[in-house]
């Protein structure tokens, strides 16, 4: 009910401004009679994600109010509310299935990649490509294999993350229609896609990959059609400045930073693949030389250089994923984002600093990169397990 100054002259705009800290300051302005709330110092104390929570806000306590009208069968609220809220999700509900199966295909070829980088490294079609066999590559320079099994492994622990990422967000969000998870999804998944394209600037077609994509793209593809229209609003049940919301800011900020720093090496390590290859650590381990190599073998580099492009894509693709996730997707009480977070960071990170380990290329400096993101992703999962899976929605 409006107030009874507002009822009086509803033709003029409210502007309440001042004393907007959080996002249940502005719904009391809102239930007051306000049309707008103007935010200035609350920027300072909450952060320029202050607008996004309030909107949020007041999305949800219009959806309490809908359904408390259906509830009570009220049929004019009932058919607004099926208008604006569920029919996207019913129209557009049968493509986050083909997503989701894509997500596990992606994570399924993980688990394929990661059998092969722990067994054979080098497959037959590999094999047939350089007229070499796995033995005689091993006997002429053990580290050299080892360093291309280090390469497909860290691959794979990619492949796992961006998988479990993939049917994660298809499974809790796509399916409900939340336009922004449908823009995050074609947008990594599409670029993905792109990564096979590598392969022709390094001069080395592997099949295995062309049928992998060839397999899964329709699952994208029929996704993306279902999908284009759907456009529900997402909707966060947080509405004060707590502890747990503090702590969950620098959650968000290190899966953020974690984001940004793979999609940037990412991009450096692509760049890396296609043009000089190795970096002097790499050189260093095998105790090689690119003309040695070359020497060796003319078709080595190119093969070697296809996984490290190829890994570089995957890492941008990842990046893609992790840092929209954590911008557009973190919300109070989204248990299922941290679960995503523990699942998926693990699978990736245990892959690049185990295989290390295991061959035995510990280089300080070469692995610093990757401390660090462990250093984030841990820190990132313990200040932000409260926020994400504990609080609960104020009565």
């Amino acid at each position: 009910m409006l107030p009874a100054w507002k009822a009086a002259r509803p033709e003029v705009p409210v502007i309440a401004g001042g004393g907007v800290y959080e996002p249940q300051d502005a719904l009391h302005l809102l239930e007051a009679g306000a049309d707008l709330v103007m935010l200035d110092s609350g920027f300072v104390f909450s952060g320029p994600g202050l607008p996004k929570r309030i909107n949020e806000a007041v999305l949800d306590e219009s959806l309490k109010a809908s359904q408390a009208a259906r509830n009570a069968g009220t049929e004019r609220a009932e058919a607004g509310a099926q208008a604006g809220a569920q029919a996207p999700f019913a129209k557009g509900s049968p493509g986050w299935l083909s997503w989701f199966l894509m997500g596990c295909g992606v994570f399924f070829a993980g688990i394929i990649a990661m059998l092969v980088g722990l067994t054979d490294v080098i497959l037959a079609h590999d094999e047939a490509f350089l007229g070499l066999t796995r033995e005689e590559i091993a006997g002429w320079n053990q580290e050299l294999f080892h360093f291309m099994s280090h390469d497909r492994i860290t691959l794979a622990g990619i492949m796992l993350s961006a998988g479990f990422l993939f049917a994660q967000l298809a499974w809790h969000k796509v399916r409900r229609g939340e336009r922004w998870a449908v823009v995050l999804f074609a947008a990594a998944a599409g670029y993905g896609f792109l990564n096979f394209l590598y392969s022709y600037a390094v001069g080395y077609i592997d099949t295995l990959h062309m049928i992998y994509n060839l397999l899964i793209l329709p699952f994208f593809l029929w996704g993306l059609v279902r999908t284009r229209e759907l456009s529900t609003p997402h909707a966060s049940s947080n509405r004060r400045n707590t502890k747990a919301w503090q702590k969950g800011l620098v959650g968000q900020l290190m899966f953020v930073s974690l984001g940004a720093a793979l999609l940037s090496a990412g991009v450096v390590i692509s760049a890396i693949g296609m043009t000089g290859v190795f970096v002097p650590e790499d050189l260093a381990y095998m105790g090689l030389t690119p003309e040695q190599i070359h020497d060796y073998n003319h078709r080595l580099i190119p093969l070697i250089a296809h996984d490290r492009a190829g890994f570089g894509g995957s890492l941008i693709t990842e990046g893609l994923l992790l840092l929209l996730i954590s911008l557009w997707g973190y919300r109070q009480g989204e248990s299922w984002l941290w679960w995503s977070y523990l699942i998926g960071g693990f699978c990736g990170l245990a892959a690049g600093i185990g295989v290390h380990v295991k061959i035995l290329y510990t280089d300080f400096w070469h692995l610093l990169p990757a401390y660090i993101a462990l250093l984030l992703y841990l820190t990132g999962l313990i200040c932000s397990r409260q926020y994400l899976c504990k609080e609960k929605p104020p009565a």
